[in-house]
């Protein structure tokens, strides 16, 4: 009977320690999520000075060493460094006694909660386990796990966060030295971009210029792709930009041949020359629209001048003659092809065969000529594009800079328009240096040859639009009136008569046929243009210009020339 009894009593105390300990365990569990939430909580305040600290650190790196992507570097540091402190506490491991020792001490239960899973987790078995357990139950039955935890920042930690906020705004809103000179470097990097890509497309319409030699391409093309090459190089400098595009301008500008000097203009002059010609009116208007093979082909078909008259063929002769001394200092080889072909001409003793052969001569200079033509208009091409790519280099970044020093004031949008204005200054300046005298000298010379252009021509030098592209091209589409000049037609003269009484004494008559009327005598202002061009362009080459007197006529007449 008493050991029955005995069993009874030691059951019954299983039990309540069972019960006991499920108080405890589920009391516990309710700890153990609000001590996670509060480490997230306070873990996000410190990831949070952290994060605010390190930005700060990197602003104030920034003005010393320039490096790119701190944005997302700072981006990454609000964000990663806060995830990983609040998501932290749900990975740590947070067993029955150090949550039983945590909600002691929050509770101040005298480490009751604590001392009962220390024994039930060591298996102790002493007469004195029943009563801890359960008088660890009844402390945990009453306790409330949400009231222990404050969620209530420090004010140390408020503080610190406000001066820290302060402060990354402060630099933020000052202005950074070493922001101007990043966006410079992208706004260099994004202006060599479309350089490279200007200059690529350069190289496939010298691949499929077809007026062009082999040898000729093989040059160019070299010469553009050592540029892209370096202009590709890592780390490359506005200035140092600038120089390797005015190293090749500087290259191609020498092989350009002197003003009146080129086969391009030469072959112009005799097309014109050619244009009023019978039997050779195709050759004249294949050389006008620069199409040299056809002009080539056409002057194979010379042979048939031998259909015309004995006076066409001495005029023609006599024309091709001067047509050969005006090509002399040019081109030789053209020269004497249209020498020779005078002779098959006008010579008694010339044939046939001497026509063909001829013929086929000037065709082969031709062809040559139109080579050298088309190589010197893509070297003319390529250096105006090499010109504007050095003004685009020089202004890259300028504007991007200006507006980064000026960012966040309220002088932002004065500030925008001042760049807007600077670009405006530096684009008329790159067109003074582009087309140095496309506007001087075009007042004073605006009658030395009769020409009157539309009230916007000839607009001096000194006005303050001088070097607008835009403006200059408008005033080169401006008609001009046609020229009286009656030494240069053809046209019938007239005859007046007086009227009159008749007095005493011996009569005589005399006919003076007078010059045709101002209407009969008006042709194109660039017919006149060009024969005085012509004129000029000849003396030239024939050594009758002083030397230092090129340029002023060069001068004079490109501030002369029509729109084509």
């Amino acid at each position: 009977m008493q050991a029955l009894k005995a069993h009874q009593d030691s059951h019954d105390k299983h039990i309540n320690d069972s019960v006991g300990s499920a108080i405890i365990l589920q009391k516990l569990a309710q700890a153990r999520l609000h001590i996670r939430l509060n480490r997230c909580w306070h873990n996000f305040l410190f990831s949070l000075l952290a994060a605010l600290s390190m930005t700060l650190l990197i602003e104030f790196m920034f003005r010393i060493l320039i490096f790119d992507n701190r944005r997302i570097f700072e981006a990454l540091v609000f964000t990663v460094i806060p995830i990983l402190a609040v998501s932290w506490p749900f990975f740590q491991r947070i067993d029955d006694f150090k949550c039983a020792t945590t909600v002691d001490l929050l509770f101040k239960t005298k480490e009751r909660l604590s001392t009962a899973i220390e024994l039930r987790s060591q298996g102790l078995r002493t007469r004195f386990s029943p009563e801890v357990i359960s008088d660890a139950a009844k402390i945990a039955s009453t306790i409330n796990p949400a009231e222990g935890f404050s969620y209530r920042p420090p004010k140390q930690v408020v503080v610190a966060i406000i001066s820290l906020v302060l402060a990354n705004g402060l630099l933020f809103y000052l202005p950074n030295p070493s922001e101007i000179v990043l966006m410079e470097r992208k706004a260099l990097a994004k202006q060599l971009e479309i350089e490279k890509k200007v200059l690529e497309k350069k190289k496939a319409d010298i691949s499929k210029n077809t007026g062009l030699s082999k040898k000729d391409k093989e040059e160019l093309l070299k010469k553009i792709d050592d540029l892209i090459k370096e202009l590709s190089k890592k780390n490359l400098t506005r200035e140092e930009a600038v120089a390797k595009i005015s190293q090749l301008k500087q290259e191609l500008e020498k092989e350009k041949p002197a003003w009146g000097k080129s086969s391009d203009e030469m072959l112009q002059r005799l097309a014109r020359r050619m244009s009023g010609m019978p039997g050779i009116k195709e050759l004249s208007s294949a050389l006008q629209n620069r199409d040299f093979k056809l002009a080539a082909k056409e002057a194979k078909k010379l042979s048939n001048l031998k259909n015309l008259s004995e006076s066409e063929k001495k005029a023609l002769s006599a024309e091709l003659n001067r047509m050969s001394e005006s090509a002399s200092q040019t081109d030789p080889q053209l020269a004497k092809a249209l020498s020779k072909l005078s002779h098959a001409l006008g010579g008694r003793q010339s044939g046939e065969r001497d026509l063909e052969q001829a013929s086929n001569q000037l065709a082969q200079a031709l062809e040559q000529a139109g080579q050298s033509a088309s190589f010197e208009q893509m070297i003319s091409s390529l250096s105006d594009q090499l010109s504007q790519s050095r003004l685009s280099m020089a202004n890259a970044g300028q504007q991007s800079s200006q507006m980064a020093s000026s960012s966040g004031r309220n002088s932002s949008s004065n500030q925008s328009g001042n760049n807007l204005g600077n670009q405006g200054r530096n684009n008329g300046q790159s067109g003074s240096n582009a087309g140095n005298n496309s506007g001087n000298g075009s007042g004073a010379g605006k009658g030395a040859i009769g020409a009157r252009p539309n009230s916007n021509q000839g607009i001096s030098s000194g006005s303050n639009d001088f070097g607008n592209i835009k403006l200059d091209r408008e005033r080169r589409k401006g008609k001009y009136e046609s020229i009286y000049a009656p030494e240069l037609i053809s046209a019938n003269k007239r005859d007046e008569k007086l009227t009159g009484q008749k007095l005493q004494g011996e009569e005589t008559v005399e006919n003076i046929s007078l010059p045709p009327s101002m209407k009969e005598a008006l042709i194109p202002y660039t017919q006149v243009y060009y024969h005085y061009y012509d004129t000029a362009v000849e003396a030239i080459n024939r050594g009758e210009i002083p030397p230092g007197m090129e340029e002023i006529i060069k001068n004079y007449f490109d501030s002369l020339r029509p729109n084509k």
